[in-house]
């Protein structure tokens, strides 16, 4: 049974020489005017000092309501990629009906699951969603500093721009597990893209809400590929992240095969909405037709008109069309205008 008010929020973390990136990630949750949150921190392969520096930094923040904090070990024998493990071990901890998800190396706004969790109860949506601010960093003696930010992320609102694009990050929704219709399911064969593989399945269940507020960071590091063409900023890509990057597109042709394989489910009155707009646009489209049809006859009456008027006028030698002059040119500008509709015409059945 799932906790009715209780936020959970499930943070990865990996790396302990990045303690201060987390810690920085924590803070933005203990700043969230949230009296019930559950705070499920998964860690890899942390031995008990590691565990206790990171239950120190959880322990140290300013809360302003105490939540409650949980770190789950998410071990693996040959120490390999576990970023969609731990997703799938931090859902199966978390007791609270609203889930959201945290980075180490990202953030929130103070305002962020409120936010969220109120979108959620003012419509029917199974995920709320925020808009994202992109945020550059530079590691400065051991300590993390933002040197630019600017929105980013806005180029899509609906789930069917989700189809087509991620444009909503990990830490700017939250879902409510109360209204969906499955499981959630996580694909732990995703070494990357994991995050946008839950998100294709929860948009196929269920509506999503949106704010044009920015709830969140996103923080990429000074060299990131992301910084030219975001900020005109030099890109400099590491060894460790053309690896990356390589291990991220061939993710994508899994990716593409989980998309081929969803089928989206609606209801009854929602099939019964797209039925009434598709009639709307049919009959807009025969109107449209007629007008085109109409339009085809008036330049062919023209054209026939404009061609007998120069037939005329070449049999008396007439000195207007015997050398270039204003009644060729228009004769051409008719022909051209009737092929225009004629191609129009054609294209638009084609669409039919």
């Amino acid at each position: 049974m799932l906790a009715q008010d209780l936020i959970s929020v499930v943070v990865r973390f990996h790396d302990i020489a990045k303690l201060e990136e987390l810690e920085q990630c924590i803070f933005s949750v203990c700043l969230q005017n949230i009296e019930q949150l559950e705070l499920v921190v998964v860690v890899k392969n942390f031995d008990q000092p590691k565990l206790a520096a990171v239950e120190s930094t959880c322990a140290q923040q300013p809360w302003l309501h105490s939540p409650t904090v949980k770190i789950i070990d998410c071990s693996t024998a040959d120490g390999g990629d576990t970023r969609a493990l731990a997703l799938k071990s931090g859902i199966e901890a978390a007791t609270g009906r609203y889930l959201a998800f945290l980075d180490h190396d990202d953030v929130v706004y103070h305002d962020c699951y409120a936010t969220l969790k109120n979108l959620l109860h003012e419509s029917k949506a199974i995920v709320a969603f925020g808009r994202t601010r992109l945020a550059v960093t530079k590691n400065v003696n051991g300590n993390s500093y933002n040197v630019a930010k600017k929105k980013w992320f806005f180029w899509g609102d609906s789930r069917r721009d989700l189809w087509k694009g991620n444009f909503i990050v990990i830490h700017s929704y939250m879902i409510d597990r109360d209204r969906l219709p499955v499981p959630l399911a996580i694909d732990t064969s995703f070494s990357r893209l994991e995050d946008y593989a839950l998100l294709l399945k929860l948009s196929v269940e269920g509506e999503f809400v949106k704010t044009e507020d920015i709830v969140c960071e996103y923080r990429i590091p000074f060299g990131h590929e992301l910084c030219e063409e975001a900020f005109d900023m030099p890109c400099q890509l590491s060894e460790a992240q053309k690896l990356e990057y390589g291990i991220w597109h061939l993710n994508t042709e899994k990716l593409n095969s989980l998309k081929e394989g969803l089928r989206v489910n609606m209801s009854l009155e929602q099939f019964s909405e797209l039925m009434d707009e598709l009639a709307q646009l049919k009959t807009e489209r025969a109107r449209l037709y007629e007008r085109l049809a109409h339009s085809d006859e008036v330049w062919s009456k023209h054209l026939e008109e404009a061609e007998l008027l120069s037939f005329r006028l070449l049999r008396q030698g007439h000195a207007a069309v015997a050398k270039p002059g204003i009644l060729r040119e228009t004769v051409k500008h008719v022909r051209t205008f009737r092929k225009f509709f004629k191609k129009s015409e054609q294209q638009s059945e084609k669409l039919d």
